[in-house]
Parts: C-alpha cells; sequence; structure tokens
C-alpha cells in the first residue's frame, strides 16, 4: 500500500481565510456607510466571492482526502465515502499543473458508469512536467488493459 496523495492543509485553510476576509472586508464595507455614494462597488468584492467560491470548490474542495495504491486497484477516500477503483476500469489519467497540481482519473464504476475522480499528488518543488504518479498510472493502466 502506497499513499500517492497528499492533503495539504494549507490549501485549505488559505481558502476559507481568503473568503472570510473578503467577506469580513465587504460587511465592514456595507456598515459603514461609503457605498451609499458608489453602490456598484459593493458588486465587486460580492462577484469576487462568487467566483472564489466557485473556484475553490473546483479546484480544493472536490479532491480527494487519500487515494491509496495497492498495484492493482486504487483505495479513494472522501469523507465518510470509500471508492476502489481497479487498473482495468480506468480510461484515462491526466495530470493538470499549477498550484496544487491534480490528477485526474476517468473510470468504470461497478455500473459501468463513467465516473471521475480528482486528487493532489504529493507536492514537488519542479512542476514544469507531468508527475511521476501520471506516468506511472497511465503505464500500469494501459497493461492491465492489455493483460
Amino acid at each position: 500500500m502506497n499513499r500517492i496523495s497528499t492533503s495539504n492543509p494549507f490549501h485549505m485553510a488559505f481558502s476559507v481565510f481568503s473568503l472570510g476576509f473578503l467577506f469580513v472586508l465587504t460587511v465592514i464595507f456595507i456598515l459603514s456607510g461609503h457605498f451609499k455614494d458608489t453602490p456598484f462597488l459593493t458588486l465587486i468584492p460580492i462577484l469576487m466571492f462568487i467566483l472564489g467560491c466557485f473556484f475553490f470548490k473546483k479546484i480544493i474542495w472536490s479532491a480527494a482526502d487519500d487515494v491509496f495504491d495497492f498495484n492493482d486497484h486504487l483505495l479513494v477516500k472522501k469523507g465518510a465515502v470509500e471508492e476502489t477503483i481497479f487498473l482495468k476500469d480506468i480510461l484515462s489519467v491526466e495530470g493538470r499543473l499549477g498550484s496544487p497540481e491534480r490528477v485526474i482519473i476517468s473510470f468504470r464504476d461497478s455500473k459501468g458508469e463513467v465516473m471521475k475522480v480528482m486528487f493532489h499528488p504529493k507536492t514537488r518543488i519542479f512542476t514544469f512536467s507531468v508527475h511521476p504518479v501520471v506516468l506511472d498510472l497511465n503505464r500500469r493502466f494501459r497493461e492491465a488493459k492489455s493483460a
């Protein structure tokens, strides 16, 4: 068993702190009464808050908590839900560069439906190439399909 994901608490703390800070500043601005002269200025932080919630939900909050590699299958944990993904059921593995890096696995579940799971691989210093986890999973699921 090998853990191939990371649960970096900094990303979660940063997202909650930044949205909370933006919310508090907006409330202070509204309560101060300065928005009466320029009411459109209250739209900017509200839009920033909405876009920030959308961005953080897509990039950070939807990521799996833990992903364990058992050589023939992956065990994905998100909260209390656990999903087993066999390598032969994987359709594609793609890596997304950025901060944080993301790995997205498309697979067929037991009902035959196509599902996707996203997780953050272990952090590395130089992120200018495809993550080794992506390369390894791509190689292994192709071998499992051909066998």
